[in-house]
């Protein structure tokens, strides 16, 4: 089994980034593995970073409302940005598909980023 070991340069980019880049993005700069670099912040103690933001459409029926974050999203709506995350869920889906009357129905589609910057 091979042993990939981080250099001190590599450990210091971590240091020194880890504000810059999410864990996704320090991986690839790296050439580790996304656990990789999980495991190694939590070795040198590294709290906090950047955080992917994830962003949502969302829809009452065929119409559609609003396109932002959890948090705009909930604050167009008037709504906690945890309810825009359950809007979003393939439990809440699940349930709408089971339920009549799914023309008005508020319902979340999370972004992912090759479609954002397709858009």
């Amino acid at each position: 089994m091979k042993v990939n070991t981080w250099s001190d340069a590599q450990k210091q980019f971590l240091i020194d980034k880890h504000t810059d880049y999410d864990n996704e993005e320090l991986a690839k700069h790296l050439g580790k593995s996304v656990s990789s670099v999980r495991g190694m912040k939590v070795r040198l103690n590294i709290k906090g970073g950047k955080r992917k933001v994830n962003e949502y459409a969302v829809y009452k029926g065929d119409e559609f409302l609003v396109l932002g974050t959890a948090k705009q999203c909930g604050e167009f709506l008037e709504i906690p940005p945890y309810r825009v995350h359950q809007l979003a869920s393939d439990s809440y889906k699940r349930r709408l598909e089971k339920r009549d009357g799914l023309d008005n129905s508020m319902l979340a589609i999370k972004i992912e980023d090759d479609e954002i910057e397709a858009i």
